[in-house]
């Protein structure tokens, strides 16, 4: 069984991938399942005469892979989105330092609104490019109070 705050779905796996995919499945931590859905009808040895109720879907699954890999493999760039008037030097040298310990692949792309509407977009040098995960994420959170990532 897959669950999330939505609720719960049956999955089902071949034998030959439930080796493949025990460590991922049962590492407790969120992952994204791919494959098929299906609505398996009722039970052949049902009586006929029980009415058929709404049919659960099960998805049978054809990959499976932890979510921060997936976010991950997925982000093509980073936007942080700011305001003007909730930064100063100090909390921009903050950011600069998430940045480095970070540091990877991904552009980012620093936008700041401006107290009359306008808003700068800056596309920060090679040297701040990122790698997705928690100690980007958290530690933007953390220098701003607030989430200003946001993944493309």
């Amino acid at each position: 069984e897959l669950e999330d705050l939505g609720g719960r779905v049956n999955v089902k796996l071949r034998s030959n991938a439930i080796d493949t995919y025990a460590h991922v499945l049962t590492s407790g931590e969120p992952v994204v399942v791919t494959g098929k859905i299906s609505f398996p009808r009722r039970d052949d040895d049902a009586p006929d005469d029980v009415e058929e109720g709404p049919r659960e879907a099960t998805i049978l699954l054809s990959d499976v892979r932890p979510l921060a890999d997936a976010v991950k493999a997925d982000t093509k760039s980073v936007v942080l989105r700011v305001r003007a008037d909730r930064t100063n030097a100090a909390i921009m040298q903050q950011m600069a330092d998430v940045l480095k310990i970070a540091k990877g692949d991904c552009p980012v792309t620093l936008h700041v609104a401006l107290a009359d509407g306008a808003e700068a977009v800056l596309a920060l040098p090679r040297e701040h490019r990122v790698e997705v995960g928690d100690a980007l994420l958290a530690g933007l959170e953390k220098v701003f109070g607030e989430q200003v990532a946001e993944l493309r």
